[in-house]
C-alpha cells in the first residue's frame, strides 16, 4: 500500500522547486511512483524498473500494462490474517497465468509501450543537450544496478564538453578521479571513524563491505602490540610506504580525515566489549578480538582498485558503436562483454557485476536493431 498511502516525500517536492523553469529529465529506478506524485512532468520522467502500481502477466506473454489501484483497495479492505479471498488472486486475460507487480527482476519484465516511449524522449532529450551545459545530479545510486543510471552518467561526464557529475549519497558516492574537476562527489558518511564490518572476513566479503562503504575506502589501524607480533610485516609495509606510523590517535587522525571523537568513542565500546568478554559489533568473535591500547599506532589505507584490464569498443548512451572520430557507427552495435570497458568506465566489474549487464545491454541493442528495421 506503501505505493498508493506514502505521502510524497519532502526531498522530491524540494527538487522540483529546484528544476523549475529548467530543462530537465528524470531516469529513476525508483517503483513507488515518487515524482510523478510530487508534479514533474510526465513526458520527463522514465521508470526503468516499473511501477508498482501496475500489474503484468507472470509470463510476460504480451506487452500491457494494468492498472491495480482498485484490486488493491479491495484487497486491503477483505483481507484476514495477511490472507486475501482466492477470487481476487489476479490471472492474465491472455493465457490465464497469475498476474503480478510490474517490477523488473526476471526476464518476463513488461516493457510496455509507455516504457518505450520514455525512453525514446530519455535519449532524445539527451542528444538535444549533449553540447550544452549540463549537470547529471545523481542521488542515492549505489552498485544494485550500477548500468542503469551510474555508469552511463560518469561516462557522459567524461565525454560531454560541457558536463558535471553530482554524486549525492549516504554511501557508495566517490567518483572516478579522472573526472577531475568535472565530478563532485558529497557523502555525509565516510571516514566516521567507526568499524564497518568483521575485520576477520575473507577477501571477497571484506571487498563488498568496502564497496558498500561510503567513498570506497577505509583505514586498518593497530597498536604497538600488534607491531609486537607481525614486526616483520609491518616494516616490510612501512619501507614500502603502504603503512605510515604516528605516535598518537589524534595524530594519525589530522593525517588521514578520520573523526577523532568518533574513533575515540568506537575504540572505547571495541576495548569494553573485549574486556567484558563479549563479541564486538558485527560478530566479530572476541577470541579473535585484542583491544587498541598504547602507541605508536601503524595505520594503512584500504579500499577498491582496478586490478585487471578491460577489453571493449566505446559506444554511446545508445549502445552505437562508436569510431576514431566518435561518431556512431550506422548499424553497429556492442552488448555484454564486447561493451564492458566503456560502459564500466574504465574499472573492473565486481563479481556477478557483468551478469546484470549482459543480460539488459543485450536485450537494449536487440530491441534498438528491430527499432531500426520497422
Amino acid at each position: 500500500m506503501n505505493r498508493y498511502d506514502a505521502p510524497v516525500g519532502e526531498p522530491y517536492r524540494q527538487l522540483l522547486k529546484m528544476v523549475e523553469g529548467k530543462p530537465y529529465f528524470v531516469i529513476t529506478t525508483n517503483v513507488d511512483a515518487q515524482f510523478y506524485k510530487a508534479g514533474f512532468d510526465p513526458m520527463r520522467i522514465w521508470a526503468v524498473q516499473g511501477d508498482y502500481g501496475k500489474l503484468q502477466c507472470a509470463c510476460g506473454c504480451h506487452d500491457t500494462l494494468y492498472d491495480n489501484h482498485d484490486l488493491m483497495m479491495e484487497m486491503c479492505e477483505k483481507q484476514r490474517d495477511c490472507r486475501i479471498p482466492s477470487d481476487l488472486v489476479p490471472h492474465c486475460p491472455r493465457c490465464g497465468e497469475r498476474m503480478e507487480i510490474n517490477i523488473r527482476k526476471d526476464m518476463y519484465f513488461v516493457q510496455d509501450a509507455r516504457w518505450y516511449a520514455e525512453r525514446g524522449r530519455y535519449q532524445e532529450f539527451l542528444e538535444e543537450n549533449k553540447r550544452n551545459k549540463v549537470v547529471f545530479l545523481e542521488l542515492g545510486v549505489g552498485y544494485n544496478t550500477p548500468t542503469i543510471i551510474r555508469y552511463p552518467f560518469e561516462q557522459m561526464a567524461a565525454n560531454w564538453p560541457q558536463a558535471t557529475l553530482v554524486r549525492i549519497g549516504r554511501s557508495q558516492a566517490s567518483v572516478p578521479k579522472k573526472l577531475g574537476d568535472k565530478g563532485i562527489s558529497i557523502d555525509d558518511g565516510s571516514l566516521d571513524g567507526k568499524r564497518f564490518c568483521n575485520e576477520m572476513l575473507n577477501t571477497y566479503l571484506l571487498l563488498d563491505a568496502l564497496q558498500n562503504l561510503a567513498g570506497g575506502e577505509a583505514y586498518v589501524i593497530a597498536d604497538s602490540n600488534y607491531y609486537a607480533a607481525a614486526r616483520d610485516e609491518v616494516d616490510f609495509k612501512l619501507d614500502a610506504g603502504t603503512v605510515v606510523s604516528y605516535d598518537t590517535l589524534e595524530d594519525a587522525c589530522v593525517a588521514t580525515g578520520i573523526d577523532y571523537d568518533g574513533l575515540i568513542a568506537e575504540i572505547d565500546e571495541y576495548n569494553t566489549a573485549v574486556d567484558d568478554n563479549t563479541n564486538p559489533e558485527f560478530d566479530l568473535e572476541v577470541s579473535q578480538a585484542h583491544k587498541i591500547t598504547d602507541g605508536p599506532f601503524y595505520v594503512e589505507k584500504a579500499g577498491t582498485y582496478c586490478f585487471g584490464t578491460l577489453r571493449g569498443l566505446k559506444t554511446d548512451a545508445s549502445l552505437n558503436v562508436l569510431n576514431e572520430n566518435q561518431a556512431p557507427v550506422e548499424g553497429l552495435y556492442a552488448a555484454g562483454e564486447t561493451a564492458v570497458g566503456n560502459a564500466f568506465n574504465g574499472q573492473y566489474a565486481k563479481s556477478g557485476g557483468m551478469v546484470s549487464f549482459g543480460f539488459n545491454s543485450g536485450t537494449f541493442v536487440a530491441q534498438e536493431i528491430i527499432d531500426a528495421l520497422k
